[in-house]
């Protein structure tokens, strides 16, 4: 009866408004990995409550394939689910250079053997909570591995650019190429950014396109071989010396593209 009360009582702190003190967690993007549909409109709720975005997915097979394409800032993973377990999924998170270093926390049943979470620890995990969830325990573990993902981001993309320069020096100083230059440069900025595609345009004093380079690090090179930026757009770049980030390609008035409408997001910049 107790933990029934509970969770009633939680559920209905966590169908109130979110607070304007938790606008800032709004950048934080957490992952509701569970089969059960009860257990990820509970998580959700909590989630809502606390000002966080949120995907979710049902199976193994989904999880990876939402953790690669919504790259979430922490996930919350269900041990028992279909198609893959969720010792098999982080298994497979942790073996991928580009997501390993997503905080995983494992959510098990209260019966589960002590083996069980020391695989799961073993594996990768970061934590684990039991069920049923005590809400504030939860929000808490959510809190401090996000705290500390944040600041270990800052310290590997401060890394990656220190060891980026020598790099990128020790290429162009054996170029003298334009072209090479710019597919240098396009390459290691591309992968930098951890983007699928980039490109390079080069203009005349009249604003007039002369050169286009390309660079594509994704398997399926969907869309047109070449950016068609809407002149406005460029006109403004060339003029303000001022770099865009576009988040939303499909609704931002600044963005007109034509032929590659896989584009999400994009960021554009002067040289």
């Amino acid at each position: 009866y107790q933990i029934v009360a509970r969770n009633m009582d939680d559920m209905k702190q966590a169908t109130r408004p979110p607070q304007p003190a938790n606008r800032e967690k709004r950048k934080f993007k957490i992952l509701v990995a569970d089969d059960r549909p009860d257990n990820v409109t509970l998580l959700i709720r909590y989630l809502d409550y606390e000002g966080y975005d949120h995907v979710s997915a049902q199976d193994g097979v989904e999880t990876l394939i939402k953790v690669q394409d919504e790259m979430p800032d922490l996930v919350l993973l269900d041990i028992n689910m279909p198609n893959k377990d969720g010792f098999t999924v982080l298994e497979e998170i942790r073996a991928n250079p580009a997501l390993e270093h997503i905080p995983v926390i494992i959510l098990t049943a209260a019966r589960l053997e002590p083996s069980d979470v020391q695989e799961g620890l073993n594996l990768g995990a970061d934590d684990y909570i039991t069920k049923p969830f005590d809400r504030h325990e939860l929000m808490a573990r959510i809190r401090t591995k996000l705290r500390v993902k944040e600041a270990e981001d800052v310290i590997r993309r401060r890394n990656r650019e220190l060891s980026l320069l020598p790099e990128i020096g020790k290429d162009l100083s054996a170029r003298l190429d334009i072209k090479d230059i710019a597919n240098v440069v396009l390459k290691r900025t591309t992968e930098t950014l951890g983007a699928f595609e980039g490109h390079i345009l080069l203009m005349d004093a009249a604003g007039n396109i002369t050169e286009r380079f390309k660079v594509s690090l994704s398997h399926s090179d969907e869309g047109a071989d070449k950016i068609d930026l809407d002149k406005k757009l460029l006109d403004h770049i060339a003029e303000t010396h001022q770099g865009l980030i576009v988040k939303n390609t499909q609704n931002d008035p600044q963005w007109h593209l034509h032929g590659s409408s896989s584009i999400r997001s994009a960021v554009a910049a002067p040289l």
